[in-house]
């Protein structure tokens, strides 16, 4: 019993200082947790993106941004899916933004609305 205590603990342990990471395509970001995929969000589906510091939470929104992060969230509004609103933190905010531009230019989409 003590023994399969120690390894649970050491398995959350291990689990809830995974890395969450995103990797930015040229039509979809997709978001790691750890080694595992968490969601694939497609440029398509993105209606706009808000970048900031503070954000009102909403029902339904996934929370993909640690509350102690220092680095600017993006809130990403989606138009279909369960989880319309994202919460993320990249590294580089403006490198998304450029890619769902350029997302939008090759398919001859209108610019994204971004606040």
């Amino acid at each position: 019993m003590l023994i399969y205590l120690i390894v649970m603990l050491g398995l959350g342990a291990l689990l809830y200082n995974v890395s969450i990471t995103y990797k930015i395509e040229p039509d979809q970001i997709t978001i790691l947790v750890g080694p595992f995929e968490r969601m694939r969000i497609p440029f398509a589906t993105i209606e706009n993106v808000v970048v900031g510091h503070v954000f009102a939470k909403e029902f339904r929104m996934v929370t993909l941004w640690p509350a102690f992060a220092f680095r600017q969230g993006c809130l990403i509004r989606k138009s279909q899916g369960y989880h319309r609103l994202v919460l993320i933190s990249p590294k580089n905010p403006q490198q998304l933004l450029d890619a769902i531009a350029a997302f939008r230019v090759r398919k001859g989409l209108p610019g994204l609305n971004v606040n």
